[in-house]
């Protein structure tokens, strides 16, 4: 039976929780880019994409901000037999824990071929 005892316990325990956690990083619009580094090696999964550097992904409109959203796309107009040029960043910080929040407007899926992919992974992946 829920009562209302029950939902004051969850409602403290809930107040609890949320003050745990203290914003250590904001990754806004701003300065989101400088927040990582363009991984540039070859696939490690052996898909058909090119990874690009920062510079090159800019100029192609890969990648784009503004005062209020990243832009983050792959190329869909040109046929590349080296892979499909794409974006792929590793945060320069790295983290033991923590809460993260990601708001996206669009992220395409179920779609052949595509993998748009937020991934956390650990010091030595893909070994761990």
């Amino acid at each position: 039976m829920f009562t209302s005892y029950t939902l004051l316990i969850c409602l403290v325990l809930a107040r609890l929780g949320t003050a745990a956690y203290v914003l250590e990083d904001d990754y806004r619009p701003a300065n989101f880019f400088s927040m990582f580094t363009f991984f540039t090696d070859a696939d490690p999964t052996a898909g058909f994409v090119s990874y690009v550097n920062q510079a090159t992904a800019q100029s192609s409109g890969l990648i784009n901000s503004t005062a209020t959203s990243v832009y983050m796309g792959v190329d869909h107009t040109n046929v590349t037999p080296n892979g499909r040029p794409s974006v792929r960043l590793t945060s320069t910080k790295s983290y033991n824990s923590g809460l993260i929040i990601l708001d996206l407007n669009h992220m395409p899926g179920g779609i052949c071929g595509t993998w748009p992919a937020f991934w956390t992974v650990g010091p030595n992946w893909p070994n761990s």
